[in-house]
């Protein structure tokens, strides 16, 4: 695994303080570039705890995983759709599918929050949640205590993502004060009206 798959920006972020605007401070982040073990979710966290350690070992205070890194983006899939039918086929791979994603909170939650103690950073893990029957595209938010600070699930899954994915219902839209400044997450097409992307504004 090459650093290359890891690269790294400094940023200005906000400070948990009263008056971030005016005390902002330089962070180390690393964005991953890497694709999900599809099907392999047990492979797929220890991909996700060797970037993790290796974007710590670069000095990195944050990073943030690609959408749906565990539990996997089912690019080019239909899951045997047509309309008013689901083939055997297609109903098999959708079963696959709800299996390799997570619970939240569960044992690979758990994991990724031991990962992000062990290696001292906050972590932004992109995974699909399970819940029941129901799969949402889901963020994650850790901090390097090893606490799971929450989740936010996206509210407008994005085309053809419809037929698979849940929509967010407004209850998961956090904003988390950390040692490093404001952390929080706005997916693509997560963002249907300006007063939820203003939220996010600090």
């Amino acid at each position: 695994m090459s650093i290359t798959s890891i690269p790294e920006v400094e940023v200005e972020m906000g400070s948990a303080s009263p008056n971030p605007r005016t005390d902002a401070r330089t962070v180390r982040a690393s964005v991953v570039q890497a694709s999900t073990v599809f099907y392999d979710t047990p492979a797929t966290l220890d991909k996700a705890e060797r970037f993790i350690a290796e974007g710590a070992a670069c000095g990195s205070q944050l990073l943030v995983f690609p959408k749906a890194f565990i539990g996997g983006y089912p690019r080019g899939s239909s899951f045997g759709v047509v309309m008013d039918i689901i083939s055997l086929k297609g109903r098999e791979e959708f079963r696959k599918y709800h299996a390799s994603a997570i619970d939240v909170p569960g044992p690979e939650v758990e994991r990724i929050a031991a990962a992000a103690s062990k290696y001292k950073v906050h972590v932004v893990m992109r995974v699909i949640e399970r819940a029941g029957f129901t799969l949402y595209c889901t963020v994650l938010f850790f901090d390097p205590q090893g606490r799971f600070l929450g989740k936010h699930r996206k509210l407008m899954p994005t085309s053809l993502e419809r037929l698979i994915w849940g929509f967010g219902d407004g209850s998961t839209l956090p904003m988390y004060d950390t040692e490093i400044g404001h952390v929080g997450a706005v997916p693509m097409l997560g963002k249907p009206n300006a007063s939820y992307e203003n939220s996010y504004v600090c």
